[in-house]
């Protein structure tokens, strides 16, 4: 064969090559890339994970009034600033707790009270048995609960034993009008209601700033616009 020719044919087949190798690595008649997918980015990750774990539930509304709350812890809070306040503790006659029906279901067994402390007498070691927790449910007003009265915050807490509808809470306190470390008895009893139903929603009322006049405090949760009443009727609240 003619060298020249030879040489021809050669350049031709090499040019051949290179445009055959150009169109492979370009892709596809659809102009879009076949290489393999690196994965999702930092972004979609993120995203992917936020999809898959569903939000933490909100917080409980406020109580709106108009219905039964349902729960089965109801626990009396010592109140700001009393709480620290040693002049301030907890005198329980009775803590009611209301269904339906009328009945006090913090009076009907199976129920377990407890608190966060007891009174214990002066020169004493040992918390006064004429004062422990259940004392504020025995249906008895000859009888109360009393906190020791320290510079933490006092609460008083009945279990009902599973969860019930609440319509109403009705506290009992001494109007007795002794003053003790500058404070009446009678005046001694500012807080709020929490109730849990054991499953992480809390429902909480208000907390009143003023003694009712017969020692009686009563919450409807089932009035339109619930509020804490005594014998002069609404009483004032801690504004927050």
């Amino acid at each position: 064969m003619d060298p020249q020719k030879a040489i021809i044919i050669f350049l031709v087949m090499c040019l051949s090559v290179c445009c055959i190798s150009s169109f492979l690595s370009i892709g596809g008649d659809d102009g879009s890339s076949t290489s393999p997918s690196a994965g999702p980015s930092a972004d979609d990750e993120e995203s992917s994970a936020d999809d898959d774990d569903p939000p933490d539930p909100a917080d409980p509304a406020d109580t709106q009034g108009g219905s039964s709350i349902p729960g089965r812890y109801v626990r009396l809070w010592q109140g700001h600033p009393y709480r620290a306040d040693t002049a301030y503790s907890l005198n329980i006659i009775e803590l009611e707790v209301y269904d339906g029906d009328g009945k006090n279901i913090a009076s009907v067994a199976p129920i377990k009270a407890t608190s966060s402390s007891v009174y214990v007498q002066p020169n004493a070691d040992t918390e006064d048995p004429n004062y422990m927790a259940w004392k504020a449910f025995d249906v008895n007003t000859d009888t109360m609960y009393h906190s020791l009265g320290d510079n933490k915050e006092d609460w008083l807490e009945i279990d009902l034993g599973s969860v019930q509808n609440i319509h109403k809470i009705v506290i009992k306190h001494p109007t007795d009008t002794t003053v003790d470390r500058g404070v009446a008895v009678k005046d001694r009893l500012r807080g709020y209601i929490q109730i849990k139903d054991g499953s992480g929603n809390n429902r909480t009322t208000p907390q009143f700033e003023e003694t009712s006049t017969d020692g009686t405090y009563t919450f409807d949760f089932t009035e339109s616009t619930p509020a804490w009443k005594g014998a002069q009727g609404t009483l004032k609240i801690r504004e927050v």
